[in-house]
């Protein structure tokens, strides 16, 4: 970490910030804030994220889009609480929504396997609640498989 007294290598900061850049992705808002937290003025800051920007290291759409497709056990009202969280548009986070598959495909095989499991219908529901699954989705899949068991 940098003392208060010693200047600041913007060279130094720009390969750190690109290096951050190239081990994992991140919005544009959390680079905004990690570069703030450095101690880069707001011009610089602006220059930089716009420099990445145009080297394809920060991209929103795609981190949406990243988020979403390893998070498809969760439901998309819990998905898009997250992506909001990380500082994405409404934009970005339904471009996001849009690359995963429908809520009601994604949960009939987590209800599959708890129901296999044992798990009483009101345990099944509740976890799907709080994975942020629509009460529509829920009741729609939960539906499905009774009348597909028992007729």
């Amino acid at each position: 970490m940098r003392k208060t007294n010693e200047p600041l290598s913007l060279d130094g900061e720009r390969e750190r910030f690109f290096s951050l850049l190239l081990r994992r992705s991140c919005t544009r808002r959390e680079a905004r804030t990690r570069l703030g937290r450095r101690g880069i003025d707001e011009e610089t800051v602006e220059s930089l994220l716009l420099e990445a920007q145009e080297m394809g290291l920060l991209d929103d759409v795609a981190y949406a889009r990243l988020f979403a497709g390893s998070h498809e056990a969760w439901g998309d009202g819990r998905i898009a609480y997250e992506l909001g969280h990380r500082g994405l548009s409404d934009e970005d986070i339904q471009a996001g929504l849009e690359e995963i598959p429908d809520e009601g495909e994604r949960l009939r095989p987590l209800v599959a396997s708890w129901r296999k499991s044992g798990l009483e219908e009101r345990k099944i529901a509740a976890r799907l609640y709080r994975r942020g699954f629509s009460g529509q989705a829920i009741r729609s899949a939960c539906q499905e498989d009774f009348e597909e068991e028992f007729f």
